[in-house]
């Protein structure tokens, strides 16, 4: 009897996993998207603020010539 029981719980816990694991699987992927996304928007604002300092120095319109001198 204590078999039957055993195996019953492995079955009712495989159902109930193959249930929920669809849920499961959606958070994780949601969760890793919006990780990466963040990290990119981190990486991409960091960039164009570079980029902005750049520019405010530009407004010299200074032109360096680098040529190798002999």
């Amino acid at each position: 009897m204590f078999f039957i029981k055993v195996i019953l719980l492995i079955f009712l816990f495989v159902y109930l996993l193959r249930f929920i694991s669809p849920y499961i699987l959606k958070y994780l992927l949601n969760r890793l998207i919006k990780k990466k996304f963040n990290d990119s928007n981190k990486i991409h604002f960091k960039k164009n603020t570079r980029k902005s300092n750049y520019k405010s120095n530009k407004s010299d319109h200074e032109y360096i010539d680098y040529e190798e001198i002999e």
